[in-house]
């Protein structure tokens, strides 16, 4: 009996591979079997939660691997859905949307250090006879091409997008007239060197428009629409750019 008290103490406290020798067939022999008994299905009991537990605990960490990943695919997935909605799919260039934003920044940028930015459209000249006689593929590797030269032009800080067609927009923070017409410049250069396209020995020309922050305008549509304005004057005139010169030369050229 004071076996079996202290097994029972044994078992209490945990200790689940504690057995008893049973020395008889009579009734504290039995009691002795039925306790070593009861010991054995509480420690396969145990076991077996422990087995569920640590059954438990790989299917928990595989429900966490999975979120995770998911989570990182789904991060992924949206930031390839976010560039290709700011981004041109052919040029990978910022596209209209994030140029206007771009150009919202630069207002409240130099708004607030009360400075001034420029903006440039500038489109091809010839381009169309060139995507309808030499095909569509040259014309985008043109189009590529402009892209990559005028960014290996321009500073980090400034921005090139793609407006659409052949007409692009070219966004200086912080300069000012003649660092504008100094970048002109540079662009211009940088388009003079032919372009091997299929074959083909390409020239690539651009008409720039000038628009000035703040002389130009106050938000991203009247800047644009100047710029553009300048750019088609340019053109006209066989110039290589032009800067946006009132309403007055506006509605002369318009004339």
């Amino acid at each position: 009996i004071e076996k079996l008290i202290t097994g029972a103490h044994h078992i209490a406290n945990g200790q689940l591979g504690h057995r008893i020798e049973q020395h008889s067939n009579d009734e504290l022999g039995e009691l002795t079997a039925s306790f070593n008994d009861m010991v054995d299905k509480l420690k396969q009991s145990n076991e077996d939660k422990d087995q569920i537990m640590n059954e438990l605990v790989k299917v928990n960490f595989s429900l966490e691997q999975r979120i995770e990943d998911r989570t990182l695919e789904l991060e992924l997935a949206n930031r390839e859905l976010k560039y290709r909605a700011l981004h041109d799919s052919l040029t990978q260039l910022p596209n209209r949307v994030l140029a206007l934003d771009r150009i919202d920044a630069a207002i409240k940028s130099a708004k607030r250090g009360k400075h001034s930015f420029s903006l440039m459209v500038m489109d091809l000249d010839g381009f169309k006879e060139i995507n309808y006689s030499l095909g569509h593929h040259i014309g985008d590797l043109m189009l590529c091409e402009v892209g990559r030269r005028v960014k290996q032009t321009i500073r980090e800080m400034d921005t090139i997008a793609r407006l659409g067609g052949d007409e692009f927009a070219i966004i200086l923070p912080g300069a000012d007239m003649d660092g504008t017409l100094f970048v002109a410049d540079k662009i211009v250069d940088a388009m003079q060197p032919p372009i091997n396209l299929g074959g083909n020995m390409l020239y690539i020309n651009g008409s720039l428009g000038i628009a000035v922050y703040p002389q130009h305008g106050s938000d991203s549509t009247s800047l644009l629409q100047r710029a553009d304005v300048a750019m088609y004057v340019a053109k006209h005139n066989n110039k290589n750019f032009s800067v946006y010169a009132g309403l007055n030369f506006q509605n002369d050229f318009l004339l």
